[in-house]
């Protein structure tokens, strides 16, 4: 995702996990700390800080990856959306970014929306600035298969704080109750 070709092609990316089941812990709770990480395995340049990164954006709208265009793309909000700077280049030799590895975006706010009831619907990933003109990254998928480095899917990890489980105990003055003699 990102821009390419001298700035003639512009890329973005979406990411879908699965629904949070209706019986999770998750959903009421507190989340502590959710990382969205992608494995970085070429981009336009290597370091720290490259052109303005990469956003990623809560999806606010159902959507489908088959007839997913240009012209149909899902809303999204800018609330609690995280960019990640670093990017990696074969052949980088500026000790840093010099290998590929997980990219991480910090999407806390995100999930906690999640976990407040708003529909998980993913995430869009996008150049920080979709004016750079050459500002890219490509991220290894569960799919691919080539290679030392294989498949590295996208992982999303949260750590969370359940909600307090609220315990109702009825009981009824004299009566008995099995596994109890008055």
């Amino acid at each position: 995702m990102g821009k390419s070709n001298n700035g003639s092609v512009r890329w973005r990316s979406y990411i879908r996990f699965d629904e949070i089941p209706a019986d999770s812990l998750l959903l009421g709770g507190a989340v502590d700390n959710a990382d969205l990480v992608l494995w970085n395995h070429l981009s336009n340049d290597c370091g720290e800080f490259v052109g303005s990164g990469v956003t990623a954006r809560r999806i606010t709208q159902r959507w489908d990856v088959s007839t997913l265009t240009w012209n149909n793309q899902p809303p999204v909000t800018g609330a609690s959306a995280n960019t990640e700077y670093g990017a990696y280049l074969p052949g980088c030799t500026r000790g840093y970014m010099d290998y590929e590895h997980d990219l991480i975006h910090s999407v806390n706010g995100i999930v906690q929306a999640w976990a407040d009831g708003q529909p998980n619907y993913g995430f869009q990933l996008t150049a920080g600035n979709e004016s750079d003109i050459t500002n890219w990254r490509r991220y290894r998928t569960q799919e691919y298969t080539c290679c030392s480095s294989g498949a590295h899917a996208p992982k999303l990890t949260v750590d969370f704080t359940p909600a307090p489980i609220e315990v109702v105990v009825y009981s009824y003055d004299g009566a008995q109750r099995p596994g109890f003699r008055s």
